[in-house]
């Protein structure tokens, strides 16, 4: 942790100076497909956009484009530390479209990967949701499983009725 701790703030130290080339040198990194080296970038670019350095800040989009390079990488961890990077771009007050949305929709995707096991929309929208809003998030994917299922067999009713009658 005290490494760690350290590490973040020489990268910090190193936003200030050189953000481009920091962002260029993460991204790098992040073709490696290591798990350890993607997910430590990961979360250094993490501490990037935590920091909102006022240098920093224009460079967003090409900090979101580093970590969309990891998108398709199947790794439970990888996968998990974009999912933390993502809550916290989405938690800071300076947000920029271009990088809010693409982030968004990422999280969708999740979404559908993780349709057979419901539990996790939930946890995933986690990522999304305003903090005092989490509590609700069960009770609302209950009420959102049970009205699908409801449309599902009202759907399914309607589609019998009509095929009968041609």
């Amino acid at each position: 942790m005290e490494n760690h701790t350290e590490l973040v703030h020489c990268i910090v130290q190193l936003a200030r100076s050189s953000p481009e080339d920091l962002i260029a040198f993460l991204h790098s990194q992040l073709k490696i497909k290591n798990e350890a080296v993607c997910v430590t970038s990961l979360k250094l670019l993490r501490a990037i956009v935590d920091a909102d350095l006022p240098e920093t800040r224009p460079k967003k989009c090409l900090i979101v484009k580093a970590v969309k390079s990891t998108f398709s990488d199947q790794n439970a961890t990888v996968r998990k530390a974009v999912l933390h990077f993502i809550q916290r771009l989405l938690s800071l007050q300076s947000v920029e479209n271009c990088a809010a949305w693409d982030m968004v929709a990422h999280v969708f995707t999740e979404f559908s990967v993780s349709t057979s096991k419901l539990v996790l929309w939930p946890r995933l929208l986690e990522y999304v949701v305003p903090a005092q809003y989490t509590g609700t998030l069960k009770p609302l994917c209950r009420c959102l499983r049970s009205w699908l299922r409801k449309s599902s067999r009202k759907e399914k009713k309607l589609l019998a009725l009509t095929t009968v009658d041609h």
